[in-house]
């Protein structure tokens, strides 16, 4: 579906199941579309689902039962109001639509787990102070003696931590076969399926394998290590990736970057498909631009000029991770 055939005003009925966990793949691409359409829709759709969530946080300390709650708030809820609804949140009530919806935070074991979809990135504070971006798709578990004796959190997908410092507590990450420890710094970690990848920001980042701690790498700023799942092996090199938190924070910069690669993580960034004329060969094109925050009509139109060819986007249903 492409955008330029997207009324610029939500369809609610459609919201409304893409929150509930109820939409199929064309109304999951209708909100993606309309959500990258312009810089408007994507604040209002963040807004809607980070104020749903922030009382979603609060239902969850009640431990109410999910499904009976949903059932009863469904029921409820009429057409009418809906709109207005979402003006102002929803109210205590409808976040509940958000637990099986884009965005997600449930408890199971004592273990709090708060997952994201294709849609979403979410800035989500710990107990400790601590702030953690987690990417789309990605989840990062809490056991609940976290900042009791040891500050512990698991992740799959990707993840930029903001680390409080507490020598007394340090702060460790399992993900997968390899952990990290820290005081307190700032620090990335991208798992893919063959690879954990972690970049350092600021401070300092132990890594090492699950069963092996004294064998510990030290990571500083400008640091980064992979971790091979396939070979078991971890290798520390130089950050040269300017971008390696563009995901979070929209800003990119190319500097004779192939262009295929460019493409590829805009694409990701904003869930969309970059669209190249059939005859122009991107494979031995480079660019160099810097882009702050910028809308995706804007990206579009600076590779067209900067290409001399026409380039369009469509809503992409591709995961990030």
């Amino acid at each position: 579906m492409k955008t330029n055939n997207i009324n610029n005003e939500l369809n609610w009925d459609i919201a409304t199941k893409v929150l509930s966990g109820e939409a199929n793949k064309n109304e999951q691409l209708y909100i993606e579309d309309w959500i990258n359409q312009s810089p408007r829709n994507k604040v209002e759709w963040e807004q809607i689902a980070s104020g749903l969530f922030e009382t979603d946080k609060a239902m969850l300390t009640k431990q109410i039962n999910v499904d009976d709650a949903y059932t009863k708030v469904k029921l409820q809820i009429n057409k009418s109001k809906l709109k207005q609804r979402f003006a102002y949140v929803f109210g205590a009530a409808a976040a509940i639509l958000l637990l099986v919806g884009i965005f997600s935070v449930f408890n199971s074991n004592n273990i709090e787990t708060i997952a994201t979809s294709n849609l979403i990135v979410k800035q989500y504070q710990l107990p400790d102070g601590s702030v953690v971006d987690i990417n789309k798709n990605s989840s990062i578990s809490i056991d609940n003696t976290f900042n009791k004796n040891e500050r512990r959190v698991s992740l799959s997908g990707e993840a930029f931590f903001q680390v409080k410092r507490n020598a007394s507590s340090p702060f460790t990450i399992d993900i997968g076969d390899i952990k990290v420890k820290v005081l307190g710094t700032s620090f990335n970690i991208k798992e893919t399926k063959n690879q954990t990848a972690v970049t350092v920001a600021s401070g300092t980042v132990e890594v090492f394998k699950s069963n092996n701690e004294d064998d510990a790498y030290y990571l500083t700023a400008g640091d980064k290590i992979y971790y091979n799942r396939i070979s078991h092996k971890l290798v520390k090199v130089k950050n040269t990736d300017n971008n390696f938190i563009a995901w979070k924070t929209k800003k990119l910069k190319f500097k004779k970057e192939p262009l295929n690669d460019a493409i590829d993580l805009i694409e990701d960034i904003y869930n969309v498909e970059i669209v190249l004329p059939e005859n122009f060969n991107s494979e031995e094109a480079q660019i160099s631009a810097t882009f702050n925050q910028s809308n995706i009509d804007f990206i579009c139109d600076v590779i067209s000029k900067t290409f001399n060819i026409s380039v369009s986007f469509v809503s992409s249903s591709k995961t990030s991770i």
